[in-house]
């Protein structure tokens, strides 16, 4: 076999790559990283999920094994660096495995996705051609896809009693720190501050108030006071996407779940991580 055959396969190779049902890259690490940053906190919600490869997005929506969550993934395809598919796919994966191989990932390196349209996914990560890293190696994975039959949830668009949004980091410190005195948060929204408060018997109580100035934007209808609690458990697990939004905007209605939207990167680019969590029927809070 002379050296001049073995470049035919390879040549195929890079032929066909581009009729495969799926290939989408990312080739900036910041995006890079907050996709890994994605499916790696999912699996505290839900151990599986469809991801739908769409014409104009990637979009994933999942609830939580205790069915008070729901989570909505939105990517547009203008967000990758390379979006190419043939057709709409759909393809079922263990979160616990896709969130193991997106973890072997260096920051530095490239992510592509490929779906040959069998039952595996071949994930790749690479240094680019310019900016070979020392010690930073290739590293390329078939990760096996499974059928998940569920049907999608229509979420009904409803019109926000107060709308709110405030830096993503230190909204989760807050819910880290009244985590500390238990497992329920109070909010309590008014035209003039907003309340956050948890308690327990053990702990205490512990109340922080957000003066209006201190938001990036506020608004709530005139006269209104809104009164609502929640799971700091569920409330902190939403909050570990502050790694990659500059900010977070709250929805808030009475008696409705409370709707909370991440940015992916830049405010502008139509990238979110979208959170609706139900209501905690709970006592009054002393």
């Amino acid at each position: 076999m002379t050296c001049g055959s073995l470049q035919h396969p390879t040549q195929d190779l890079h032929f066909l790559v581009h009729f495969l049902p799926m290939n989408v890259e990312l080739h900036t690490p910041a995006k890079a990283e907050s996709f890994a940053c994605l499916f790696q906190h999912i699996k505290l919600f839900t151990e599986h999920i469809n991801i739908l490869f769409q014409t104009d997005k990637m979009f994933v929506q999942g609830m939580d094994s205790s069915r008070v969550s729901i989570f909505e993934i939105y990517l547009p395809a203008a967000w990758f660096d390379k979006y190419e598919l043939t057709h709409d796919v759909t393809i079922g994966i263990n979160v616990n495995i896709f969130s193991k191989v997106l973890a072997t990932r260096d920051k530095a390196q490239i992510l592509r996705l490929n779906f040959p349209g069998d039952d595996k996914l071949f994930v790749d990560f690479a240094c680019p051609p310019d900016a070979l890293v020392s010690g930073v190696y290739d590293k390329s994975f078939e990760v096996p896809l499974m059928d998940i039959e569920s049907e999608m949830m229509m979420i009904p668009p409803t019109e926000s009693q107060a709308e709110f949004s405030v830096p993503a980091v230190k909204f989760a410190i807050l819910m880290d720190q009244l985590k500390v005195f238990g497992d329920t948060i109070q909010f309590e929204c008014s035209e003039t501050a907003i309340q956050l408060t948890s308690h327990s018997q053990d702990c205490g109580k512990m109340k922080v108030d957000i003066p209006i100035d201190d938001l990036t934007s506020f608004a709530i209808n005139e006269g209104e006071r809104i009164s609502q609690s929640y799971s700091l458990t569920h409330l902190h697990n939403i909050c570990l996407y502050s790694k990659i939004a500059p900010e977070i905007t709250i929805h808030m209605s009475v008696n409705f779940p409370i709707k909370m939207v991440f940015s992916v990167g830049s405010n502008d680019s139509g990238a979110q991580i979208v959170f609706y969590l139900a209501p905690k029927l709970t006592e009054e809070f002393l």
